[in-house]
């Protein structure tokens, strides 16, 4: 497995979405997860609301072996604030697999101003990132990616409602599919529109997956 492959993989899924709107305030999610079956590291969210905005804490880090070597590392740490379902400002650093990346966002006067290692850029009006457990998210046309820092066109379609296994029971869920340019990710929520999971294929076949705890 050669490092290229590897960074696209996270990068299908390290969208690295932040909650919106106070509905989440004062909650914590952790995900183990699973690359081919193989637990390759966790990723967690952290959320409290402060003087009526949400933030939000979320680090993952994840280490992939093969044939017993130290293949790839992953560490990623990401603080965001919310008002409302309006992302106003997120502050990422990323260490991918030795490779040093940042995101700087601001909203202010009805403009969002994002600055990476690739340049500065700014767009109009409120933004969301993935937001996954979020039942707004659903209706999303447009996302920021807080890892690079991209705007990036989505679909998303209800596939129908499915059983998987959450937590060791098997579980009435809610299947989407989340589809941009670049990769497709299948979501699963609860009845009652909780997030509990995550899969997506690779080109290759591989599956990166996100369990619930």
């Amino acid at each position: 497995m050669n490092t290229l492959y590897l960074k696209h993989l996270v990068s299908i899924v390290l969208f690295l979405a932040l909650i919106s709107g106070n509905a989440f305030a004062n909650q914590s999610w952790k995900f183990k997860v699973y690359l081919d079956e193989q637990e390759i590291g966790e990723h967690t969210f952290n959320v409290s609301s402060i003087n009526n905005k949400t933030h939000v804490a979320i680090n993952a880090e994840f280490d992939v072996y093969f044939l017993f070597i130290h293949a790839y590392s992953y560490q990623h740490s990401n603080y965001e604030v919310w008002d409302g379902q309006c992302l106003q400002s997120a502050r990422s650093n990323t260490n991918d697999n030795g490779d040093e990346f940042y995101v700087q966002a601001q909203y202010a006067s009805e403009t969002f101003n994002i600055k990476t290692p690739s340049g500065q850029y700014s767009v109009e009006g409120c933004l969301k990132t993935f937001a996954y457990w979020d039942p707004e998210f659903l209706s999303s046309q447009r996302l920021l990616n807080t890892q690079t820092g991209e705007i990036k066109d989505v679909s998303i379609e209800k596939i129908g409602e499915e059983h998987i296994m959450v937590r060791g029971k098997l579980t009435a869920t809610k299947h989407y599919r989340l589809t941009t340019d670049e990769f497709v990710i299948d979501l699963w929520y609860s009845k009652n529109n909780k997030w509990l999971a995550l899969n997506s294929t690779t080109k290759s076949g591989s599956v990166l997956e996100y369990r619930i705890q």
